[in-house]
């Protein structure tokens, strides 16, 4: 999986735009065994309806820091355009301003989506090039 991590920082790297809204760069990669079959990103100037609820949440937690928008957990599952993916593992990557990944672990709006359509396993970055998983 190693490689797979590798090459999602990679991509997501070359994905980012130079200049962009907001403070980091989201990418979420979605495979089914080895091969990628759908790659959202985060976009700040669209929203989706999933986030209608989810707003007032992130709003409460965190509202100085609260900046709603279009997540690439969403943005991928849209373009894969399946509601069952357990067979499926997803990867977030978070790109700072800096170029360095930074941690990319679901919102707790969007861990709820995933919940309902099922994974088999979510790595995101944790730190510069470090991952963490959340599996079943």
């Amino acid at each position: 999986m190693n490689k797979r991590l590798e090459k999602c920082i990679e991509i997501a790297s070359s994905l980012r735009p130079h200049k962009q809204n907001g403070r980091s760069f989201h990418a979420t990669f979605i495979f089914d065994k080895k091969r990628i079959i759908s790659i959202g990103t985060n976009d700040y100037n669209k929203h989706h309806p999933y986030h209608k609820m989810g707003k007032y949440l992130g709003y409460k937690e965190n509202p100085e820091n609260y900046q709603p928008c279009l997540h690439s957990e969403i943005s991928a599952l849209l373009r894969l355009g399946e509601e069952e993916c357990s067979r499926y593992t997803f990867v977030n990557v978070r790109i700072d301003n800096n170029n360095k990944t930074t941690i990319a672990k679901p919102c707790l709006n969007c861990q709820k989506v995933l919940d309902g359509v099922g994974y088999k396993a979510i790595f995101y970055s944790d730190s510069e090039n470090g991952f963490s998983k959340i599996g079943r």
